[in-house]
């Protein structure tokens, strides 16, 4: 027996779209530990996408392997008989790092960059440590890749259905993205169109665009991490009597505050608004009234804190030319949500069939009484009927 069931499609695909849009904050491949392999070797083609190690005769990987010019011909990996594969720098494609069943070319290397957000792929290069943990982990990962294939790991029918699901939710993911830029390079092309609505937005709310309050300020820091509750409590409380019978803030700063920075800043935090800190010392800090008040000892997740003002900025409207881009990017942002969930609306308005004979042969069956007097272990009381009350006695 089959269903139609377009309600539960759409709630699928509302899933798939959610997932897909979030794909870009799983993507951090720059910090990972990186892991080597044996025999490895790097290509001087390397040296165009990251700046030159101190020393150009020996240019460690991760784990001590060399580059070729210090260690030669790369050993063979355990357990294999491959030979190690040519190294082509000169080709349109040149190999970054191989081993002795595998490399690492520039267009993996390229491949591997796009699980990242576009605005940190640029970037990425600045830090040569940082590219030779990618390219190590990129050739460990092929190099068992090759050993699973090798064993025949991925003829295993189970297995190849896991690729096929996994190719199959990338692609969805890809689908949703291409919805996505689509919208996007749109918007680009017609921003002067939308303009009228960043206007009405500022119009309407022109205070949600002004530049926000700032306070200045000083402070103490009595950490839960040296001190008890109790114990931070009393010490703020002691040095705020001493502060407000002369002793100089900070000096007192420099000399008791738990800050790291203290000793070299004195306690001075400068500028900042009031999202910019903990709720509760941001709090109190824009509490206080006066340049030179002190605050009662305030209780933050780092610990007890003493707050001195030392100065305020207070809201200051800002032009629409001055918050345009900011309001437009809104604008953007809104319009490509729009147009992904509208997509998605239209894929789900398909609809689709629900088997249920075959989809209930996936699901347990319904117990019945034989089966759940079998569940009760032996010795054990039956279960009683529940004893009338005022809410199930009978009237």
């Amino acid at each position: 027996m089959i269903h139609s069931f377009p309600r539960r499609a759409r709630c699928l695909l509302a899933g798939l779209v959610t997932l897909a849009a979030m794909t870009a904050a799983t993507a951090n491949a720059a910090t990972a530990n990186a892991a080597t392999v044996p025999g490895t070797t790097m290509n001087a083609a390397t040296s165009a996408i990251t700046a030159p190690p101190a020393d150009p005769v020996a240019s460690p990987l991760p784990g001590g392997a060399m580059s070729p010019a210090a260690d030669g011909a790369a050993t063979a990996t355990p357990g294999t008989t491959s030979t190690s594969p040519p190294v082509d720098a000169g080709t349109s494609d040149p190999v970054l790092v191989n081993n002795a069943v595998t490399q690492i070319r520039r267009s993996d290397y390229n491949a591997e960059l796009l699980r990242l957000p576009p605005d940190q792929r640029a970037g990425f290069a600045n830090d040569p440590k940082r590219v030779l943990e990618l390219l190590s982990r990129m050739l460990t990962t092929r190099t068992l890749a090759l050993q699973a294939k090798d064993l025949g790991i991925d003829q295993d029918p189970e297995v190849q259905k896991r690729v096929q699901v996994e190719v199959e939710r990338f692609l969805a993911k890809l689908r949703v993205a291409r919805v996505e830029t689509d919208a996007a390079k749109y918007f680009d092309a017609h921003r002067a169109e939308f303009e009228t609505r960043a206007r009405e937005l500022y119009a309407t709310n022109a205070k949600a665009y002004a530049e926000p309050a700032q306070v200045s300020a000083s402070h103490i820091l009595f950490s839960l991490d040296k001190h008890s509750r109790e114990e931070g409590e009393k010490l703020a409380r002691e040095w705020r009597a001493r502060i407000l019978a002369g002793e100089d803030f900070n000096e007192v700063a420099k000399k008791v505050s738990d800050d790291p920075s203290a000793a070299a800043n004195a306690g001075r935090l400068g500028w900042f608004t009031s999202k910019a800190m903990d709720p509760a010392f941001s709090e109190a800090a824009f509490k206080l009234q006066h340049d030179g008040d002190i605050s009662e000892p305030v209780l933050s997740r780092f610990g007890w804190h003493l707050i001195r003002r030392d100065g305020f900025k207070p809201a200051q409207p800002r032009s629409y030319e001055e918050v345009r881009d900011k309001i437009l990017d809104e604008v953007k942002q809104k319009y490509v949500a729009e147009k992904r969930d509208e997509f998605a609306q239209s894929v789900a308005s398909m609809g689709g069939t629900l088997h249920e004979k075959e989809v209930g042969a996936l699901l347990p069956p319904s117990p019945d009484g034989k089966s759940l007097r079998q569940a009760v272990p032996q010795g054990a009381a039956e279960p009683r009927p529940a004893e009338p009350t005022a809410l199930n006695r009978p009237r």
